[in-house]
């Protein structure tokens, strides 16, 4: 049976030393108590310092570290999805694992067609 489902993807850049590491069992509980279910993985990024200008040539380019968390809801969540991350990055900034501040969180939302299927 194929279903309308939200999916959102949300990618947080760690620091080698950043709590989020460890945090991620937490946020995959959290997560799924809530929403029935989620995908965690560690991700690598590459992006050039001027990635958001249109150019045919870009500069410098970063890698980075982060962690991929993926969450498909039945109803538009969003706001809450987002203020969930919100509100936990900002406890680790308060328990002064790491700091957050100006930290760019990527977070994207796709209207999706799913199913599961048996073999």
């Amino acid at each position: 049976m194929q279903t309308n489902r939200n999916k959102y993807t949300i990618i947080v850049a760690l620091d080698k030393l950043s709590p989020l590491k460890d945090l991620a069992l937490v946020f995959g509980k959290e997560l799924t108590k809530k929403y029935g279910g989620c995908t965690i993985t560690k991700a690598v990024g590459f992006w050039a310092q001027d990635g958001e200008q249109f150019k045919d040539t870009y500069g410098k380019q970063m890698v980075e570290h982060a962690r991929k968390f993926e969450v498909v809801t039945m109803d538009d969540q969003r706001t809450e999805i987002q203020q969930l991350f919100k509100d936990a990055i900002s406890t680790c900034a308060l328990w002064n694992y790491y700091d957050y501040s100006g930290q760019w969180i990527h977070f994207e939302h796709v209207e999706i067609n799913c199913e599961h299927f048996q073999i």
